[in-house]
């Protein structure tokens, strides 16, 4: 290791130039060595890189302390002599300013335009309870962690830009030092070649970024050229109803609003009466900093739902957003939100969300279904972000503040009635907090929310004359939604059986179970050969209304189920797996009741495997060649994304257990036997059911229980099964290319599954 001169040490020494606890620190992280930083915010490589020539071999920092700050050579990148002189009035009289940011300024001011200090401090839970300079945190942790002091810089976004082995640890001072000038992009959404371009006149000697920072942002200047390509160009009032907010996440929501890609928004904040020290004050210099920042002050606390709409009365734009005052918006999210606005014009846009900590970290990811109004019935699978015209937010009266509690909740079903296009933009483009206070991780905290949500779902129904009752659901925040139907069609319980023996016994179990008294029970015995020609017949079993039927030769599952809705004379027709061992009492009703309340094609009830969900289907097998795996994914993937426990609206169907109409079974053409003999005759029937607007949905209600074995079937596979699902494939080739629209795609992102691969696998365009 280099010795320094004697006179070198008293000079570094005598100037306090030096934070002892910063180098003790630094040698701990191998950065030791008199060419290590002594101090914060001087960089060695910075100040090498544009102020030394490569042949000077002398003491870099010593160098700055005896010559470079008097030419006013920024000691590293995070130092700026104008912006430090603003924020602290030190002047060059004063001295050495690297002495006066440790014993001489107030306590931690900002040291140059690109670390902003505040933005770090309050994205930082552990600086705000303490003394820590967020330069020196940052320095010392936060670079480690990829954290970033700037507005539009994204630490792994630019080591994904540059050679990730030449970029240390503390790729913002890399970036400052070789990329600023280059105009390498500093993160996904700024373009600095662009912003030279356009804005050039105004630079002078500042880049674009720096230029950016100091006043574009409140010019609302362009960052890149998909802004300035988009049509159209609404303007999005984000509203935000504000009640004794943490200071520090309140700053960090604005903020997220205030350096959005998309320019053209007005944030309006609305105080709802608050009682902390502060809040005005800090509403007062937001609304003051940029003239598209307006603040409304409540004289008493009168609810979000009243806070809301005062923010909203002071909107101006032909779009708002709903924003909490503890989240934030992604950089993106109104860019993504105007684009799909100029494209089709929507009532309702919503987006995907995440659940972050207090220092932004995520938790979880909820990617959600496009809509589906029954799934919105079971719950508010809605929530963040929604956007609403202004049009449609007033011909609602905003929100109502008797369901205070589940107001948004009560507005989306108020709203989804007059929409009329709802659009789902399937992009992570909130983060929704998760605080101690808050129903993301403490349902307990608002229980008063729940019976509210509940009162705002039956108002749903009386206000479009449906008569339903609104019950609880399974888990928190739920609700089930049943319909007293007054009487009993009848009904035909058709199952399919390969078993040798009598399955006697079974049917006088299940019907024994069953509390719907209307209906038979019919037992396809594939293992009983019937004569070839006998066109069949029932046979009575044992038991009240229960029958068997044999199999033809060579007789078909998909044939053998048409054939005994032939042979049977119901009015509704329930199709059975043949691993069923046992049902729950009300699920007959269940399901009927559904298919009269939704008037419906196909209604698919819920299977358990020994008390489990069996296989879960929430991510595909993509190596899978198995027809019939690739089959069960198509009807569960869905409803295993979206919760078992939800009623819901879903694409495909199978007929593990679900109800058809005789009516439109018959009207339709029945079962395509021919070309679906055993694995998709069903799911094609509920496609075609739907292209004559007949939906499909499922209900947790309805249950039937099978043992563990029957949950692992992904066997049996023939090449008559692969021919079947290439059937399936060729003549649903334009559905399949446009995908489940109620399976989120993202969760391939999520999970790190190749799209394109997973595309070709569901369409079969291997």
């Amino acid at each position: 290791m280099l010795i320094m001169r004697n006179k070198e040490v008293r000079l570094l020494f005598h100037l306090s130039s030096i934070d002892h606890d910063y180098l003790a620190a630094s040698r701990k992280l191998k950065k030791s060595g008199w060419e290590g930083s002594l101090h914060p915010l001087f960089d060695p490589e910075y100040y090498r890189f544009h102020y030394l020539d490569p042949s000077f071999c002398g003491n870099s920092f010593v160098h700055f302390l005896s010559t470079g700050y008097k030419r006013r050579h920024r000691p590293g990148p995070f130092f700026d002599y104008d912006v430090y002189q603003q924020s602290t009035g030190w002047h060059p009289g004063m001295g050495n300013p690297l002495k006066h940011y440790l014993v001489g300024a107030k306590q931690w001011p900002r040291p140059g335009i690109f670390f902003d200090g505040d933005w770090y401090r309050d994205k930082t839970p552990a600086l705000r309870k303490s003394e820590l300079d967020p330069v020196r945190h940052y320095k010392l942790y936060g670079c480690f962690e990829d954290k970033s002091p700037t507005p539009h810089f994204d630490p792994r976004f630019y080591r994904k830009c540059s050679e990730a082995s030449l970029v240390p640890e503390d790729a913002l001072s890399h970036y400052l030092t070789y990329g600023l000038d280059k105009d390498t992009p500093p993160g996904p959404f700024f373009d600095p070649a662009y912003y030279r371009r356009c804005y050039h006149s105004e630079l002078g000697s500042s880049s674009p970024l720096e230029h950016y920072l100091r006043e574009g942002v409140h010019r609302g200047n362009y960052i890149a050229e998909n802004i300035e390509r988009l049509k159209g160009k609404p303007r999005i009032s984000i509203i935000v109803p504000v009640f004794n907010p943490d200071p520090a996440l309140l700053n960090t929501c604005i903020r997220s609003v205030l350096f959005q890609q998309y320019p053209h928004w007005q944030l309006c904040l609305a105080d709802d009466g608050s009682s902390r020290e502060g809040t005005r004050e800090l509403l007062d210099y937001w609304s003051g900093l940029d003239t598209r920042i307006a603040a409304v002050f409540r004289e008493q606390n009168g609810g979000i739902s009243h806070a809301t709409n005062s923010a909203a009365a002071l909107a101006d734009g032909e779009y708002l957003g709903f924003l909490d005052n503890d989240d934030e918006l992604a950089p993106d999210c109104l860019y993504h939100i105007a684009q799909v606005i100029a494209d089709e014009l929507p009532d309702i846009i919503y987006t995907d969300e995440d659940l972050i900590g207090d220092d932004g970290r995520r938790f979880s990811v909820f990617r959600k279904a496009g809509f589906n109004r029954t799934l919105l019935y079971s719950h508010n699978y809605i929530t963040h972000f929604v956007v609403v015209s202004k049009q449609l937010f007033g011909a609602c009266s905003g929100f109502h503040p008797r369901f205070d509690g589940a107001q948004d909740f009560d507005f989306m079903l108020r709203a989804s009635e007059r929409a009329g296009t709802i659009r789902h933009i399937p992009r992570v483009l909130y983060h929704w907090r998760a605080t101690k206070t808050s129903t993301s991780i403490n349902h307990d905290q608002k229980g008063y929310a729940h019976e509210a949500g509940r009162q705002a779902l039956q108002g749903c129904f009386e206000r479009n004359s449906i008569e339903v009752s609104v019950h609880d659901g399974d888990i928190n925040y739920s609700y089930r939604v049943k319909k007293q139907i007054g009487f009993q069609p009848s009904i035909s319980v058709l199952m399919w059986s390969e078993a040798e023996g009598n399955d006697s016994l079974l049917l006088q179990r299940m019907k024994a179970e069953t509390l719907y008294d209307n209906c038979d029970f019919i037992l396809i015995n594939a293992a009983e050969i019937q004569e070839p020609g006998s066109g069949g017949r029932l046979e009575k079993l044992p038991g009240e209304r229960l029958y068997q039927v044999g199999a033809e030769p060579d007789e078909t599952k998909a044939r053998g189920f048409a054939r005994a809705v032939s042979l049977s004379e119901s009015d509704y027709l329930v199709f059975l797996d043949s691993s069923v061992v046992s049902v729950d009492g009300g699920w007959l009703d269940e399901l009927v009741s559904q298919m009269i309340l939704l008037q419906a094609g196909c209604v698919s009830g819920r299977v358990s495997y020994s008390g489990g969900d069996g296989i879960s289907y929430t991510l595909p097998d993509v190596d899978s060649a198995s027809a019939g795996y690739y089959r069960d994914f198509l009807t569960s993937c869905s409803r295993h994304l979206n919760g078992l426990h939800h009623q819901q609206q879903i694409r495909f169907a199978s007929w593990d257990v679900c109800i058809l109409r005789r009516s439109e079974f018959e009207r339709l053409g029945g079962f395509d036997h021919q070309c679906y003999p055993t694995l998709f005759a069903m799911t094609d029937f509920a496609l075609r059911a739907s292209e004559d607007g007949l939906g499909t949905f499922y209900t947790p209600y309805a249950k039937v229980f099978c043992d563990e074995s029957a949950g692992e079937r992904t066997g049996g596979e023939t090449t008559e099964s692969q021919e079947e699902k290439r059937r399936f494939q060729q003549a649903w080739k334009k559905l399949l290319c446009q995908g489940d629209p109620y399976y989120n795609l993202g969760v391939l992102d999520d999970n790190n599954i190749d799209t394109e691969r997973f595309a070709a696998w569901f369409t079969g365009e291997n």
